[in-house]
């Protein structure tokens, strides 16, 4: 049987040597027939832009990342690759700064710090009400006396069962 090795996809280039199902036999040589594909398990692919062979057969970018050029990236400028995917570090509150900071229960992420939620203050690193705090009470480190609490930032004689007489907790 006469075959042209230049064409023929069983027998590219020599006899007995079969391209790929994917490829195609141009000038002996197995080939996509997409110019800029590559051969990866068989199947042409764009590897600058197929996140599961980015850059090169078998690279798999990650969920929420894209193939661009051959590199994996987030698709939003400005977000970086942590394990949940790509998220914002300036403003997601579990990824703060960075992969691995993550903002208290009270607290947002604003440009990638982690800051009190509004009505509260930091002190000493710790998000307080200083409007109810009775260790910090309308400033931060300004508690108050023993038998008072805070209100509405005010130190206010508590005396619970006790009676107040004049300033004092008496028990009567």
């Amino acid at each position: 049987t006469c075959v042209t090795l230049a064409s023929d996809t069983s027998n590219c280039g020599s006899c007995g040597l079969p391209c790929a199902a994917a490829e195609v036999c141009v000038g002996g040589l197995c080939t996509c027939p997409v110019a800029g594909e590559t051969v990866c398990q068989g199947v042409c692919v764009a590897t600058d832009t197929d996140p599961l062979n980015c850059g090169e057969c078998g690279t798999a970018c990650h969920a929420s990342e894209q193939c661009v050029s051959g590199n994996c990236e987030c698709p939003i400028a400005g977000q970086e690759l942590c394990s949940s995917g790509c998220v914002s570090t300036q403003t997601d509150r579990l990824h703060c700064g960075d992969c691995s900071t993550f903002c208290a229960a009270n607290e947002n992420c604003v440009g990638g710090q982690c800051v009190c939620t509004s009505g509260l203050t930091s002190c000493s690193s710790v998000c307080v009400d200083t409007t109810s705090s009775s260790e910090h009470c309308s400033a931060c480190n300004s508690p108050c006396p023993q038998h008072h609490v805070c209100t509405a930032s005010v130190c206010v004689l508590e005396c619970g069962s006790a009676t107040n007489c004049g300033g004092t907790c008496v028990n009567t």
